[in-house]
Order: structure tokens, then sequence, then C-alpha cells
């Protein structure tokens, strides 16, 4: 397998070459990255990252476009209402209201949103494969794995992967499929250093790369003061207070200030709702809460990975199968996590 090239900074590449490192250090792992790169699945995945990325950006830019156009659209609205006095020229709206159109119609016209979640998901299922066949203790005892030949199992699942399109992202979305576990039987005879090239391979390339990016997920959500679920109750009760200081205003003869406060009771809810709109166009905060959870335990198999949990350390008979069916917990978490997070942004409230 040869490295890949390319920027430095590039997620997808940079992944494939920690792979490329690790092909020298086992015969059995440079075998399956051979029969990978054979069957084109590593430039597969490069390609379905690259333009999942790129559409991401199509469709943040069309959100903060739509949103912040329209927002600001409406609160000079509600402004020149409530200030007779100051009157702006209406091509500024209508500027700020074609933009907001615009940018929510293209992406439409585009699909944006729905062709970056097909991408992402496929570079990610795509990905997963190559850790799927990784973990099958078959790889390592040199046996064939349970659907047959190496060369017939990878081929098909990478058309599999490649033939989805947007219509099946539901169905994909709803069906958790089962990882099957091995077996004592299927464990035996795999040597200990192999399965601690196999830990370190997938550790490296794979779990701790994980691990970062849910901890990252959960860091960015604490510094989003915006992002948060009670922004809602915040405007309604900023509203009140501010009809209130209104009512008082106009009691005491401060008509101007009165009007002011009544113009702020309007605008805060349309500010407010307007981060909402955006808030669950982009899901953030929900994705954050899903990373929080599949932190926990996916360090919690790191642990028993690594041998770092002594109180639960299995029978040196049984720590070959035990090792093997950690990794595959650790897997079909993984497979579950894609699909929520898939569930979790075909629900976003976003048009189409």
């Amino acid at each position: 397998m040869k490295p890949s090239t390319g920027p430095r900074s590039d997620p997808a590449k940079q992944f494939v070459r920690s792979l490329a490192q690790w092909e020298p250090r086992h015969t059995r792992i440079g075998l399956l990255l051979r029969r990978c790169e054979a069957l084109g699945l590593f430039d597969k995945f490069v390609e379905a990252d690259h333009e999942a990325n790129r559409l991401r950006k199509r469709h943040t830019w069309t959100a903060y476009t739509a949103v912040g156009s329209g927002a600001v659209a409406l609160i000079l609205g509600i402004v020149q209402l409530s200030r007779q006095d100051l009157r702006l020229p209406p091509v500024y709206e209508i500027v700020l209201i074609s933009a907001s159109i615009f940018a929510v119609v293209w992406g439409l016209l585009w699909n944006w949103h729905k062709r970056w979640l097909l991408l992402r998901y496929k570079a990610e299922r795509l990905r997963l494969l190559i850790f799927e066949m990784a973990i099958d203790p078959g790889l390592w005892t040199e046996a064939e794995p349970r659907d047959g030949d190496w060369a017939h199992w990878i081929g098909p699942r990478v058309a599999l992967i490649e033939g989805l399109d947007v219509n099946q992202l539901a169905s994909e979305a709803e069906h958790d499929a089962s990882t099957p576990l091995p077996t004592p039987s299927e464990c035996r005879g795999v040597p200990a250093a192999a399965l601690e090239t196999l830990i370190g391979f997938y550790s490296a390339t794979w779990l701790d790369s994980q691990l970062e990016y849910f901890e990252r997920k959960v860091r960015d959500a604490e510094g989003r003061w915006w992002d948060r679920p009670g922004l809602a109750t915040l405007a309604f009760a900023m509203s009140v207070v501010l009809v209130a200081m209104h009512v008082v205003a106009d009691g005491y003869g401060h008509e101007g200030g009165g009007r002011n406060f009544l113009m702020l009771s309007a605008i805060a809810p349309a500010a407010f709702t307007a981060l909402r709109t955006l808030r669950s166009a982009l899901e953030n905060s929900r994705n954050a809460a899903r990373a929080a959870a599949r932190l926990s335990t996916l360090a919690r198999y790191s642990q028993l990975l690594h041998g770092e949990d002594h109180e639960r350390k299995p029978a040196p008979e049984d720590e070959t199968w035990a090792r093997f069916t950690t990794l595959a917990l650790s897997a079909a978490l993984l497979e579950s996590e894609q699909r929520e997070w898939l569930r979790l942004m075909l629900e976003a409230e976003w048009f189409g």
C-alpha cells in the first residue's frame, strides 16, 4: 500500500497515511490493506469525505445566510414600525429578504443538506468497513471469514455502500444492524503478539481519534454561550420585562422611552427565534449531548482493551476472546453512533 500524498491538513488523507504506516508491522494487516487498496476503498473514502465536507460548508452557508439576513430584515422592520421618525430606503429590506429567500431556494435546488448527510454517511461506513474486517478473528487465524472469501467479502460491501442514495437515508437511520460477537472457538489460535498488534492498530488509527473527536465536540459545546436550550424561555421573559418597563415609562410620561422598550420587546423574541432556527438547523447542542454519552462508554472500552481495568480482568484463558469481544462492541457502538447522527440530522428543523 502506497502512502497517500496530499496536504498534511487533509484529515481523510492523514487517516489513509496512518493506515499505511501499519502495513509492514504484521502480514495480516498488510494483506487487508492491500486488498482494500486493490478495490479502491481508500480512494472512495477520501473522495466521499472531501465531497461531504464541501457540501457541509454549503449547507452551513445556506443556514447562516438565510437566518442571518432574514433576522436583520425582520428587526429593521420592527424598528421602523416603532420609530416613525426613522425610515430607511426599502432597498435594504428588499436585499436582505432576497438574500434569505435565495439561500433557502438555492439550498433546496442543490439539495445540499441531504447530499451532505449521504456523503458523510458513506465515508464513515467505508471507514468502518476497514475495521470490521480488521477485528474479525478469521483474519488473524488465517481462516476464511464467515461470509466467504476475503476478496468477495470486501467488494460487495463496498458496492452496497456506494449504491446508497438520499432516498435510503431514512431506512438506514432507522435500522440498527446487530454486530455478531466472536465466539471463544473463533478466537483460539490468535497469537498474543498478533492481538497486541491489532489493538495498537485499532487504537492508533481509529479508536483514539474517535475519543478525541467526542472530547472536542463536548468542549466546543461548552464555548457556545448562545446555543442553550433555554433561549426561548429567556426571550419570552425578556419581552415581558420590557413590556412592563414600557408601561412604567409611559405612566411617568416618558413616551419616547416607553416606545423604545416596546420596540425592544418585539426585537428580543425575533432575535432569539433566529438563533433557535439556526440552532435547530445545525443541531449542535444535541450532537454534543450525543458525543458526551458516547465518550464515557468508548473510554471504558479503551481501558478494557489496554488492560487498564484491573477490577474486571478476564481469566487468562478468556483474555483473547474478551478483547476481541470488546473490539466488536466498540465497533458496534461507533456504527450505532453513525446511524444515530444520521437520524438526528434528518430530523433537524430545516427546509427540505
